[in-house]
């Protein structure tokens, strides 16, 4: 072998060597700190681990909550200083995992905030970042709630593998929506009744325990296979309004349906009311519940089935609500069509990815 031909092949060698040094060195750079998102995920983790071990600690009423906060993470040894692992003793962070008791299941978040550096996000956050207006289509703002009002198309969210529509954040800051299609088929009521000697009672529920027909089967769909204990944890209980409401009625902000002792509370799953369906309309000539310029600019009349109210009728006490593409009607209770369920989601739940859009929901992912 000539002088020329080892010189270079030993010139090859050492090129290889050099850099498989410099990649060696960019591996250990990256794998020496973590990115916030990876410290958030596993603070999650170690939260999580946290209440398994210590259950007395585990909130025990609904809507009661507990937290194990960053600090406590840091002292118990559970995490080093985020500073230490983003290799920046310039970062200060505060934050922590709170734990949820939903109707007796338990729901995970995480907080993070490390200043103009990262932050988590909830979702209603999100929501309203996004949507947030003051006339025209999108999210408007009423007291102590936010609801979508107009033709809007980035209220979609994607939550138990369907796809929903947001109706808006409650009081409590939860996030409200309702299922776009559905199997379920139901008679709003067919028990007798006695004041018109007929099957069918426009009463949601009776303050002695006396249910509807339609909240037994919304009980039964929630008790059945189709919501995982995992799922039902993202899901607060909502108070439900089931108040009558007269078809010259052209109040919009629930004082007909929210009236004293005709709320229900502690509910996973409920029904849309009327006066919601009414005020998502933008249109300024809809008034009343059988107005037909209602379903001009309302999203929830793009629902793709047609679904019970709530809202009952004070016509007779045989008479309800029913919504569908065409219009909402008036008809008897005893008579069966699909229902399209309500859930409220927590407002703790944090924001992952999505954009509103049917093609990008906002997506709830389910922890399991």
């Amino acid at each position: 072998m000539s002088d020329q031909l080892k010189k270079i092949m030993i010139g090859c060698c050492a090129g290889f060597v050099i850099l498989f040094i410099i990649l060696a060195i960019l591996v250990g750079c990256q794998n020496s700190s973590k990115s916030y998102d990876d410290i958030a995920a596993n603070m999650l983790k170690i939260g999580k681990r946290y209440f398994e071990k210590n259950e007395d600690e585990l909130p025990t009423d609904d809507k009661d909550t507990n937290e194990y906060t960053l600090k406590q993470m840091i002292s118990n040894g559970d995490m080093d200083e985020i500073s230490e692992q983003m290799k920046d003793e310039s970062v200060k962070c505060d934050g922590g995992v709170t734990v949820t008791n939903n109707n007796g299941y338990y729901l995970y978040t995480v907080s993070l905030d490390c200043g103009e550096a990262y932050s988590t996000k909830t979702l209603a956050d999100q929501i309203i970042d996004d949507n947030l207006v003051e006339e025209g289509h999108g999210l408007y703002e009423g007291t102590n709630e936010y609801y979508f009002r107009g033709s809007v198309i980035n209220n979609w969210a994607e939550f138990n593998d369907e796809k929903w529509r947001i109706i808006g954040i409650n009081k409590e800051g939860n996030i409200q929506m309702v299922q776009t299609t559905t199997k379920n088929i139901s008679a709003y009521d067919n028990h007798y009744n006695t004041t018109e000697s007929m099957n069918g009672l426009n009463i949601y529920y009776q303050t002695d325990g006396r249910s509807s027909t339609i909240k037994e089967n919304i009980d039964e769909y929630y008790a059945g296979e189709d919501f995982s204990d995992e799922a039902k944890a993202y899901m607060a209980t909502q108070t439900l309004c089931y108040g009558k409401r007269s078809t010259e009625d052209t109040s919009r902000n629930g004082e007909s349906e929210c009236v004293e002792g005709q709320t229900l509370a502690g509910q996973p799953l409920g029904l849309l009311a009327g006066y919601e369906v009414i005020r998502a309309s933008i249109d300024t000539e809809c008034s009343t519940i059988l107005n037909k310029a209602c379903g001009n600019y309302n999203w929830a009349y793009q629902l793709q089935k047609t679904t019970w109210l709530l809202t009952a009728s004070t016509t007779k006490t045989s008479k309800g609500y029913k919504l569908s593409s065409t219009g909402i009607n008036e008809t008897t209770v005893n008579g069966t069509t699909s229902f399209l369920v309500t859930v409220t989601i927590d407002g703790k739940v944090n924001y992952t990815e999505g954009k509103g859009t049917e093609e990008e929901p906002y997506k709830i992912k389910i922890e399991k």
